[in-house]
C-alpha cells in the first residue's frame, strides 16, 4: 500500500466515508451482504478493512467478525464504536501483506475496492500470508473496480472535483505506469493546499482470476457492480 494513503483518509472529508454513520457506504455493504448471505460462513475476517461497517452491519446476522486494518484512525474508529454499542466485533491493527492473524475462518473478505491501494505483487503476498486463515472449501469475497475497461474506453476521468462542507477538492491523473500497472494521481484544495500524491493500481477481471487461482481459489460467482465500474467475486477453497 502506498505510505501516502494513510494521510490521505486522515482528511476529514475522506475519512467520514468510511464510518458507520456515512448512509450511502452502509447501504452500498448492506446490499452486498444481502446479495451473497449464503457465502458468508459463521467465522468472518475482514480485510483492508477501515472503520469495520461490515461487522456493525452483520453483527445480528450472528457472524464472529475479525476486521483488520493498518491505518491507526481506522482502528481505532472501530473500537471506540464498538464500546459504545457493547459490539462484540473484534479489531485488529495490522498489515495484511505480513502480519500473523490468528484464526481459520469460514469466509474471507476483501470488499469497498479496497484493492485498489495494492499492486498485484502486493496481493499475492496478502493471499501467500492469507493461506494459514483459509479453512478447507471457505470463500472469498473481493470487489474491485475494472480500470482496464475504463481506460480502454476512455471512461477514467483525468480530473475530478468534488465539493464537500464548502471545500472544493481537486482530483488528478497525473501519470500512468503500466510497467507497474499504477496510475498516479493528485488530490489538493482549490487553493493549492493540503496537496497529496498517491497511486491506484490498475485491475480487471482477467488480472485477478488467475492470481486467486495460483491460491487454489476458483471462482463461483462473479456479478458486475454497476455503480464504479467494478465487479464482485466470490471464489471458493478447493
Amino acid at each position: 500500500m502506498d505510505s501516502n494513503i494513510k494521510q490521505y483518509y486522515r482528511k476529514s472529508e475522506n475519512f467520514n466515508r468510511y464510518l458507520i454513520t456515512d448512509k450511502e457506504r452502509t447501504k452500498n455493504m448492506l446490499q452486498i451482504y444481502n446479495s451473497n448471505k449464503k457465502f458468508f460462513g459463521k467465522n468472518i475476517l475482514d480485510i483492508a478493512r477501515g472503520s469495520g461497517i461490515l461487522g456493525f452491519i452483520i453483527e445480528k446476522k450472528e457472524h464472529n467478525y475479525l476486521g483488520v486494518d493498518i491505518n491507526l484512525d481506522m482502528i481505532s474508529n472501530a473500537k471506540k464504536y464498538a464500546k459504545e454499542t457493547k459490539s462484540k466485533n473484534k479489531f485488529l491493527l495490522g498489515n495484511i501483506l505480513k502480519s500473523k492473524i490468528p484464526g481459520k475462518f469460514d469466509t474471507i473478505t476483501f470488499i469497498g475496492n479496497g484493492l485498489a491501494h495494492f499492486t498485484t505483487h502486493d496481493f499475492l503476498e496478502i493471499l501467500d500470508n492469507l493461506e494459514k486463515n483459509a479453512k478447507k472449501d471457505s470463500n472469498f469475497i473481493i470487489d474491485y473496480r475494472d480500470v482496464v475497461n475504463l481506460l480502454f474506453h476512455k471512461q477514467w476521468k483525468d480530473k475530478m472535483i468534488k465539493k464537500n462542507k464548502g471545500k472544493t477538492t481537486i482530483s488528478l491523473t497525473t501519470g500512468v505506469n503500466f510497467e507497474k500497472g499504477e496510475i498516479y494521481k493528485e488530490d489538493f484544495e482549490k487553493n493549492g493546499k493540503s496537496g497529496i500524491k498517491f497511486s491506484h493500481s490498475i485491475w480487471s477481471p482477467f488480472i485477478i482470476e488467475p492470481l486467486i487461482k495460483v491460491f487454489g481459489w476458483r471462482l463461483i460467482k462473479r456479478k458486475k457492480i454497476l455503480r464504479w465500474q467494478g465487479w464482485l467475486d466470490v471464489y471458493k477453497k478447493n
